[in-house]
């Protein structure tokens, strides 16, 4: 990665997060500013984590009927699968400018600086930035993304080159957590860690364990061994989610809690997924339920990357996978859930109602005779740990086709979308579209399938 200029004012991005769209920014390009590390790391986390858990969470719940846009305004056309490329032009800038290309200079500030434990934090976000990126449009720009300076416009790398990259990444930052840091290390300015360098490590090779999953359909058992690999590494207990705390930062809101205030029931629960939960009698469902005053929507809600709940649910289908003891599976699956429960409902459900869902749990994976049954189940308990975690729900459906009972919206079927199925891809921004010639394709088919999306 080649050293850019800094295009994006800190003091400025941090006031401009509370626009009416997530993540849009007061960003003037045309006054580069030489910051620190220390003033940059802050920004970039913020703007990662606003953007992360704004628009695509939003558009992969909506997809995945997590929550429902309506019939109005443009979520309501998102529900409809009614999305072009000037739905995703502010989400795609804000991926860039933002995250990447912050994250891209605190790398090179390290370098310069002998601060690897800043440059690993900074590869550990920028890992997961493109990982989210790449999920929603396939092939995306990384390897020339950040020579602008030089004249160079973007070429794109293909999305399973990306997921080689993000694997590199996050090698290169375990690597350089793990040792001495003579140039500073994170410590106020990581909002996420607060400095604890272990806690990256682990979130680093939980991150490994995801994108490794993705790949099953590719690669099999090979994946899902590295999947288990990865995981004897990864974070053991609640309390090592990677996620950042809003609220308190900055007075800076929730980015979900932000939009739900400045645009009142645009966006509800989805009802599948109210029934889902209500058909289980799950005890999240009180505190999941709402706008603003819940869990994932509140002014002080935390927006995940990825915690310990997804991790032992990975880690449940890696086992039954590879052939492993259904006990170790259940275990795991359990554990998993178990740990959603327990966080989503503090303070809210009783540990009676906590403690019979897990038995019923415990009662319905032994009542299963095919693995296919029993992935199915992982995959739609996963399907509600996941809700507001980036895009992952929406991957598990693409990879497995759970949950298997999702009805597709009826008015789904255009000529963007052909055959009317749930969308597989975002469109590519206009922006892009008219303003680099490397695309891949200009046209809108939300169909066509990732790489790792195989029928």
């Amino acid at each position: 990665m080649k050293k850019i200029k800094i295009y994006t004012i800190i003091l400025t991005l941090l006031a401009g997060l509370g626009s009416c769209e997530f993540g849009d920014t007061n960003v003037d390009p045309a006054k580069p500013l030489d910051v620190s590390m220390q003033a940059i790391m802050p920004a970039l986390q913020t703007g990662l984590s606003f953007n992360l858990g704004g628009e695509y969470v939003l558009f992969s719940n909506i997809l995945m009927q997590q929550l429902d846009g309506g019939s109005t305004a443009q979520q309501g056309d998102w529900t409809r699968y009614v999305i072009d490329g000037q739905d995703t032009d502010i989400m795609w800038q804000n991926t860039y400018t933002n995250a990447l290309n912050m994250a891209d200079i605190i790398v090179q500030k390290a370098q310069e600086s002998n601060a690897p434990h800043y440059s690993g934090v900074a590869k550990v976000m920028m890992a997961a930035g493109l990982g989210v990126a790449s999920d929603c449009f396939g092939d995306i720009p990384f390897t020339t993304a950040f020579e602008a300076e030089q004249g160079v416009i973007p070429s794109y790398d293909t999305h399973q080159e990306i997921y080689g990259d993000i694997q590199s990444l996050l090698d290169d930052a375990i690597s350089d957590l793990s040792g001495d840091s003579p140039g500073g290390s994170p410590a106020g300015d990581d909002l996420i860690f607060g400095g604890d360098m272990d806690s990256w490590i682990a979130a680093a090779w939980a991150l490994k364990a995801r994108y490794f999953l993705h790949e099953s359909n590719i690669r099999g058992n090979a994946a899902y061994t590295d999947v288990l690999n990865a995981i004897a590494n990864a974070f053991s207990s609640n309390s090592g989610n990677m996620q950042q705390m809003f609220g308190t930062v900055a007075n800076e809101p929730n980015p979900r809690y932000e939009f739900n205030l400045n645009r009142p029931n645009n966006v509800l629960m989805g009802a599948y997924f109210i029934n889902k939960l209500t058909d289980k009698n799950d005890p999240r469902l009180a505190n999941l339920n709402g706008v603003t005053g819940r869990f994932y929507t509140s002014i002080d809600s935390p927006v995940p990357y990825i915690t310990f709940a997804e991790v032992k649910l990975i880690e449940a289908e890696a086992l039954l996978m590879t052939g492993g003891d259904l006990a170790d599976v259940k275990a795991a699956l359990l554990a998993g859930v178990t740990a959603s429960v327990v966080e989503v409902t503090e303070n809210v459900a009783s540990e009676t109602a906590n403690a019979e869902y897990i038995a019923n749990l415990d009662a319905a994976f032994d009542a299963l005779t095919t693995d296919e049954e029993r992935l199915g189940l992982i995959i739609n308990e996963k399907y509600v740990i996941t809700v507001s975690t980036t895009v992952e729900s929406w991957v598990d459906f693409r990879r497995t086709g759970y949950p298997d009972d999702i009805t597709p919206n009826p008015q789904g079927n255009t000529a963007a979308n052909p055959g009317g199925g749930i969308p597989r891809r975002l469109p590519y921004p206009d922006n892009e579209i008219t303003l680099n010639n490397n695309i891949p394709f200009t046209e809108i088919n939300m169909q066509l399938r990732l790489f790792w999306d195989t029928p």
